[in-house]
């Protein structure tokens, strides 16, 4: 059973992007413009993985730091710490993009040395998805507070878990693992801005199909969120009716889901997921 929305099977998958990507102008205006188009215009709007991927890069994560640190300049003139070197800058954008190193951890270890323990380099960590919600309501400049807690794209979706002995807040987000465990990341939140953040990853962490490594011809199962959008981009008009309800086909947006690299019955369409119609019909 598949429960992270195939998170980890989407991760061993080569980077996708649309197949037109090449013929397309360079994208134009800010980085958050970029994803806002991006996202598929379907009843749930969401971006897709490979435009996450290719617009969240190393260059522009970089690109959007620069800009946090000239804006932090501008406001605070006698800052305490020195501002970060292009090499520091660098560093912290291949880890928020799963491409860390050593250097990115001096970097925030240096810069919070009186306040946190130091950090160790976790495996295979990336903040892609975390970086596209943040800039989507305009939070970017929070990006550090999650690298530096280790809330990564593998914990969302994060939770609503209702709080006590917190009377600012009456709902708090929390990973699913540990919902007993106050995130400091989202300090000083208001909870309009934990509603933007719990609203916007839907459109950020769509589910990944992808059929079993063991038995190609059979499709994984996968536990699904209420709230998850299914990224499907076109339905069919056929119906049957099956063991547990009613049965439709939906055409998977082709960045979503690996069954064109296998060997499929000419009867099966590789595209076309079976889903029960309430789930589908909830998110498409």
């Amino acid at each position: 059973m598949i429960t992270d929305l195939g998170e980890a099977l989407a991760g061993l998958q080569p980077t996708r992007t649309n197949s037109n990507s090449s013929t397309e102008d360079p994208p134009s205006g800010g980085l958050a413009a970029q994803l806002s188009r991006a996202k598929y215009k379907q009843k749930h709007r969401f971006v897709p993985l490979g435009q996450l991927q290719r617009l969240v890069s190393t260059d522009a994560v970089e690109h959007q730091l620069e800009k946090l640190e000239r804006s932090l300049l501008k406001r605070m003139k006698n800052l305490m710490r020195p501002a970060p070197t292009r090499d520091e800058l660098q560093a912290e954008a291949r880890r928020i993009c799963g491409k860390g190193d050593q250097s990115s951890l001096d970097f925030y270890n240096k810069r919070n040395s009186e306040v946190n323990p130091p950090l160790q380099l976790p495996s295979e960590k990336r903040y892609q998805k975390i970086m596209a919600i943040l800039l989507l309501i305009n939070r970017p400049s929070k990006i550090r507070l999650f690298v530096e807690e280790g809330v990564c794209d593998a914990d969302l979706p994060l939770a609503w878990v209702q709080t006590a002995g917190h009377p600012d807040e009456s709902w708090a987000l929390r990973r699913r693992k540990h919902r007993d465990s106050h995130l400091q990341c989202f300090k000083h939140w208001t909870q309009t801005q934990l509603d933007e953040f719990e609203r916007t990853q839907w459109a950020v962490h769509v589910p990944f199909f992808a059929r079993r490594l063991d038995d190609p011809r059979k499709v994984q199962h996968y536990e699904l969120p209420d709230k998850v959008i299914i990224p499907c981009i076109s339905d069919s008009e056929y119906h049957a009716q099956g063991g547990s309800g009613k049965v439709c086909k939906y055409e998977i947006h082709p960045e979503h889901h690996n069954f064109s690299q296998f060997t499929v019955s000419p009867t099966l369409n590789p595209t076309l997921l079976s889903a029960h119609h309430q789930a589908v019909g909830r998110s498409c």
